[in-house]
């Protein structure tokens, strides 16, 4: 006797939560790494060392280039282990790759700037990671799920989905989801109790994994701009001084390196 086939709403239910473990521990994995590197910004500024190569001849665009190339070749250990385990694995996240490989883009400027808030290095760490593990882990979780399975709830995870990917791990999530269940979302948004608008079936269509490829790359330009007038002291206002300690003779020290200070 043959059973029943599964029905869609157990086939979701299967696929979403094999999805979400995926998705926790890739949150985690690049937390834990993006926090590293935020960590070793702030103890190089508040340590003086940056200081230290910029007044020994270093230009400032140099000093962020060599620290880009240090850390995308490190981030892109964890990033290839990904790959290579989806694919060995058969997990069929073919087109989410696209984006996972080219998170490094979007997510190493972004920390850069978003550790200038910090004068500490251990709150710049803990945040980082808390920050990463939030938005990938667990809201692009709850947003997809209110996109696709929580009608009353599907306008507001739209929303959310508009908003979200102004962090650059966010598009990493949302892509899983996508390639796994963007034409099961397009289905639930064509039935009659669906109270958000219809979507694109395909996954490369502009607001699905196209999108969430090119923001990377958006990510990129924006937050080497924002690194530059933080550099040239346009946004000053944004930046804590540092924490670190000033030396007694500090009247006999010249004046950038009190500024620095």
């Amino acid at each position: 006797m043959t059973p029943y086939p599964p029905t869609t709403r157990l086939l979701l239910r299967a696929n979403g939560e094999e999805l979400n473990t995926i998705i926790i521990q890739m949150s985690i994995a690049l937390g834990i790494l993006l926090a590293g590197i935020a960590r070793y910004i702030v103890v190089e500024r508040n340590s003086g060392l940056k200081h230290l190569q910029i007044i020994s001849g270093m230009q400032l665009k140099a000093y962020w280039v060599g620290t880009f190339i240090f850390d995308f070749l490190k981030m892109y250990l964890t990033i290839l282990m990904a790959i290579i385990l989806w694919a060995a694995f058969d997990l069929d996240l073919n087109a989410a790759m696209v984006p996972l490989a080219l998170l490094p883009f979007g997510a190493l400027p972004f920390t850069y700037a978003f550790s200038f808030l910090f004068s500490s290095d251990a709150a710049a760490s803990s945040i980082t990671m808390f920050l990463h593990i939030l938005i990938l882990g667990i809201l692009a979780s709850i947003t997809w799920t209110f996109r696709i399975a929580i009608p009353p709830f599907m306008k507001y995870g739209d929303s959310m989905h508009s908003w979200f990917w102004l962090i650059p791990a966010y598009n990493v999530g949302a892509a899983m989801f996508c390639d796994r269940q963007c034409d099961v979302l397009s289905d639930v948004r064509k039935s009659p109790v669906a109270e958000g608008p219809e979507t694109d079936a395909d996954k490369w269509a502009f607001p699905n994994i196209t999108r969430d490829c090119l923001v990377m790359i958006l990510h990129l330009v924006v937050w080497s701009i924002v690194i530059m007038m933080i550099e040239k002291g346009w946004l000053t206002i944004c930046c804590p001084k540092s924490k670190a300690k000033k030396s007694q003779d500090a009247e006999e020290l010249d004046d950038d390196v009190l500024k620095e200070a």
